[in-house]
């Protein structure tokens, strides 16, 4: 399920710690698309190594999912910034779509690369921005799990994008999907806590006119690379370098 709700833009953790009373949460980040893991809780002995993060502000929580679920194929690390691994679960999403984009338009792997690098300073950005750690966003819930949704063949999200660019609208994207793509509605919900939050996202907001406002991918494309120069590095000190 997408971790950022519409049109509430709750946090999914965060709802449902207000409707269960007591009740102490762990969430499960993948870092791999949930259709290449290897099968069963742990994966069996043949199966390829796989690593997630199992985060939760009570540390407890996160220590007994980490024990219950490891195995020597299906590692697991504890992480107690479960604002920071929900947020990178939902907006990779996001980012996802555009790494589609990136396939349909032909663009090749430099370009993707790019997109990766910039989508995951987004999503961060936002993060942060939410009380999350920055360092969270270069570990497996964050980077990981990031490039593998943007380059696995598995990838719904990506294959959304993909189809767009192709030429496809929205409508009959969805309804040609058996799975949900949950970062098509993300979308909306990350455009609207981008500006609620006040925090630049550029490629999201690209995302969110192509997909709901029947923007042409190549003309998001280019108003993307025709962006006033800016850092690469965000700085307290120096040039701000936000996009």
């Amino acid at each position: 399920a997408p971790a950022i709700s519409t049109p509430t833009r709750s946090r999914l953790v965060y709802t449902l710690n207000r409707s269960v009373i007591r009740r102490r949460w762990a969430a499960i980040a993948l870092g791999a698309c949930a259709e290449a893991a290897p099968p069963g809780v742990g994966g069996s002995p043949g199966a390829p190594p796989t690593t997630v993060v199992a985060a939760s502000a009570h540390a407890p929580s996160a220590i007994e999912a980490q024990r219950l679920l490891m195995t020597e194929r299906f590692r697991v690390y504890t992480n107690r910034d479960l604002v920071g691994v929900e947020i990178a679960g939902a907006i990779k999403n996001v980012i996802a779509i555009a790494a589609g984009a990136c396939d349909g338009l032909g663009f090749g792997d430099n370009a993707k690369a790019a997109l990766i690098t910039r989508g995951i300073v987004e999503i961060a950005r936002l993060g942060v921005r939410m009380g999350a750690s920055a360092e969270t966003f270069a570990g497996l819930a964050g980077i990981g799990d990031l490039i593998t949704t943007c380059v696995s063949r598995y990838g719904r999200n990506r294959r959304v994008g993909e189809l767009i660019a192709k030429g496809k609208t929205l409508r009959q994207v969805v309804e040609g999907m058996e799975m949900v793509a949950e970062g098509i509605r993300t979308t909306k919900a990350a455009w609207r806590l981008s500006r609620l939050k006040r925090v630049e996202m550029p490629i999201a907001e690209q995302v969110y006119a192509v997909l709901y406002r029947g923007k042409d991918p190549a003309a998001a494309v280019r108003e993307l690379m025709m962006r006033s120069p800016k850092a690469e590095i965000e700085s307290r000190r120096g040039p701000r370098g936000k996009g």
